[in-house]
């Protein structure tokens, strides 16, 4: 039977392990200094390499020629550590062993002196699965240790462990593996298999990996066997469930742009192309997240070009971009609880596109006159329409924000009354108020100022022309008709 690629391609010295020289160099030295710690705590998320340094690191400390720190890999211990018969290398899953009568029978096996080897070493994985009572036996052992016994325990969640645990360890944290590393590693085991490969593809199977070389390194099996070894970009994105960047830039672009059609649009094809809704949501929450830390700190990102980034850092303001993130984060949450995932989806896009709040009036309502009074109205309604339009041709949020405001005209003053205090805040926006006072004097021709209120005594916003109801606002949405 062929051995998986993850398997194949372990690292067996120090130096194979990538992404980690903090720990590695840390350990070797340590090694070959001569001293070695009784107990270590091994953290990070999987596939990160915790498991191939603790067995290294075993290797290591018995091997009868050591070289500066590293294990020969040809004396008598380092063959029976890669053959797999190594008496005194001891590996424990936490997970299927969590109880106190395991960790008993553990603490009777320490008793006895290595088999052949200097050191008799524990590895005990997903350290954080033991019982209340196992960790409280265990801590007995890591207080009064023999000299001949090494723990090391790994986990993925380090806060779950007992810190009376943490204390009597020495503590490494594993490293998630940046995009560019995973893909290099990724091109060498491909050209040692002698598979036909385009870089574009290593590169989605790099990102769609999480940081994990092991992870990443299985879907590289999983796609090449998918076409006899062959590797191509498409077949990439098929197996992986990739959906492209420019898919993503261009579904916030149609956000930012209040293109409330379009955005479901795409969201409707991606549902009929067979695409993953939930990895599109989790695409574009780090697209948006990454445009987010651009816009705070200019910090670029692996995974985006600067300039799709820059695009939608510029367009929105920080309350925005912020709040863009967390509908999306929510989305995510939503998403997994629902039978129909898109549908969360579809509800952001809509709230985010159109003045979030915005009160839609049914047929036959009764309309509440605003405190700006009728006659101000119409002074300032004579050109609303031509003001809005020249908004619009500047920016479409705006644009969609000033539909449910209530403009009032003084001589120096273009006063905006608004019913909700998220829309006040957004048009006062120091950009957004530039392209108003702009648009506002061109259209009424005279200089004005802008100035933004909210509605006194929770007045509704009513208007000369007849109320937009939902009926109307729907078809204007899907460019549909009523059929019955």
């Amino acid at each position: 039977m062929r051995a998986a690629l993850y398997r194949k391609y372990r690292p067996a010295l120090f130096s194979d392990v990538s992404g980690q020289g903090h720990v590695t160099r840390t350990l070797m030295n340590a090694i070959e200094m001569g001293r070695v710690s009784h107990a270590y705590l091994f953290c990070g998320v999987r596939g990160v390499g915790k498991t191939s340094v603790a067995r290294i690191f075993s290797k290591a400390v018995d091997c009868l020629n050591l070289k500066k720190g590293e294990p020969c890999d040809e004396c008598e211990m380092c063959l029976d550590f890669k053959a797999g018969r190594a008496l005194d290398l001891i590996e424990i899953d936490a997970a299927s062993n969590r109880g106190i009568d395991e960790i008993r029978d553990l603490r009777e096996k320490i008793k006895f002196a290595p088999n052949k080897a200097k050191y008799k070493v524990f590895i005990i994985d997903e350290v954080h699965m033991l019982t209340k009572e196992a960790f409280n036996a265990l801590l007995k052992t890591l207080e009064e240790p023999p000299a001949h016994a090494i723990f090391i325990l790994a986990t993925t969640e380090a806060h779950k462990v007992p810190e009376t645990i943490i204390s009597r360890c020495q503590r490494f944290d594993f490293q998630k593996i940046g995009l560019k590393t995973i893909a290099d590693h990724l091109e060498s085991i491909a050209s040692k298999e002698n598979f036909e490969f385009d870089k574009k593809a290593l590169e989605i199977i790099a990102a769609e990996s999480g940081g994990s070389f092991r992870d990443a390194i299985s879907l590289l099996d999983q796609v090449s066997s998918f076409n006899n070894g062959k590797i191509s970009l498409e077949e990439a994105r098929l197996i992986v469930g990739h959906i492209d960047l420019e898919i993503i830039t261009g579904f916030v672009w149609f956000l930012v742009q209040g293109k409330t059609k379009d955005a479901l649009d795409l969201i409707e094809k991606l549902v009929e192309d067979g695409r993953d809704v939930m990895q599109f949501i989790k695409n574009t929450t780090v697209f948006l997240r990454s445009a987010m830390l651009y816009k705070f700190t200019k910090k670029q990102s692996e995974l985006f070009s600067k300039e799709s980034l820059e695009r939608i850092a510029n367009a929105l303001s920080e309350k925005e971009i912020i709040d863009m993130v967390q509908d999306i984060a929510n989305v995510e949450k939503q998403a997994r609880v629902t039978s129909i995932p898109q549908l969360p989806l579809e509800i952001a896009v809509i709230k985010f596109t159109l003045p979030e709040g915005r009160e839609i009036q049914q047929k036959g309502s009764k309309k509440n006159e605003t405190s700006a009074g009728k006659e101000s109205v119409a002074s300032a309604g004579d050109k609303w329409e031509e003001f809005l339009l020249e908004v619009k041709a500047e920016n479409h949020s705006v644009h969609a924000l000033l539909r449910a405001a209530q403009p009032e005209l003084s001589s120096k003053e273009l006063k905006l009354h608004f019913q909700y205090q998220f829309h006040k805040e957004r048009v006062e926006d120091n950009k957004n108020k530039l392209i108003l006072e702009k648009a506002a004097s061109k259209v009424y021709g005279q200089p004005l100022k802008v100035k933004c209120v909210i509605l006194a005594g929770g007045a509704k916003i009513t208007k000369e022309k007849p109320e937009v109801n939902l009926e109307n606002q729907l078809l204007e949405i899907f460019e549909g008709e009523i059929i019955s």
